[in-house]
């Protein structure tokens, strides 16, 4: 589906002529965005470099300091699942706890080529430290694009989500948001519209979620005295 027909098929389900395309593609992105924090869809898969290259010529006295982190790249989300760099030669550890990481470097101050990675807020700290710049490679779940009321986006197919679940996921889900708006301030019980279509959309979700299965990352290996 379209994002036309999409906005369409919600004003069906809802028949309020008070929600506009862009309050009804807002509703679809809210939608969106929780789809992609719960599931892996394929869509989003992302790959990007980044360097470690953090010195500042122009600085006075100059600044020939490399820190153990950079920023994350723009469209990084979540779920960062493999990292290599070029002065490795090969693959890194990934952390996904970024206690146990700063428990294995406690003062972040090795030097040498990187062996293992975490992200920790939107930056990623790596360690050792290399001397001279370095790239490291990442592989990683990116943020969903917000659809706009602009032509292109509306004609365009909705991508994101697999065809399959456009009505299960973002027209049921898109009804929802709006049908929550609407039933604010009324009596109680008076939001049955949205918990059909919430219910509706959650099993579009987790067909989804059967369709491409757990997280694919490393197992941890915890050891009883590392903090959980």
């Amino acid at each position: 589906m379209t994002a036309r027909q999409i906005i369409d098929a919600i004003k069906d389900i809802i028949q309020d002529t008070s929600f506009t395309d862009q309050k009804v593609l807002d509703a679809v992105n809210a939608v969106i965005a929780r789809v992609a924090g719960a599931v892996q869809l394929p869509a989003l898969a992302s790959h990007s470099t980044v360097a470690t290259d953090g010195t500042d010529p122009l600085a006075d006295p100059p600044d020939t300091t490399i820190d153990p982190f950079v920023d994350v790249p723009s469209n990084y989300h979540r779920g960062l699942h493999f990292a290599t760099s070029v002065a490795a030669s090969g693959p890194l550890k990934v952390y996904r706890s970024f206690n146990r990481f700063i428990k294995q470097y406690p003062l972040l101050d090795e030097t040498g080529s990187p062996e293992s990675v975490v992200i920790y807020g939107r930056k990623i700290y790596y360690q050792p430290t290399p001397q001279t710049p370095d790239t490291i490679s990442l592989w990683y779940w990116a943020k969903p694009t917000s659809i706009t009321t602009s032509a292109e986006d509306l004609a365009a197919d909705v991508d994101v989500i697999p065809t399959e679940q456009h009505l299960s996921v973002l027209v049921h889900g898109g009804a929802a948001h709006c049908f929550k708006i609407i039933d604010e301030g009324m009596d109680a019980g008076g939001d049955t519209s949205f918990k059909k279509y919430w219910a509706l959309m959650e099993a579009g979700i987790q067909e989804l979620s059967d369709i491409y299965g757990p997280d694919d990352d490393e197992p941890d290996y915890v050891n009883d005295d590392e903090d959980l």
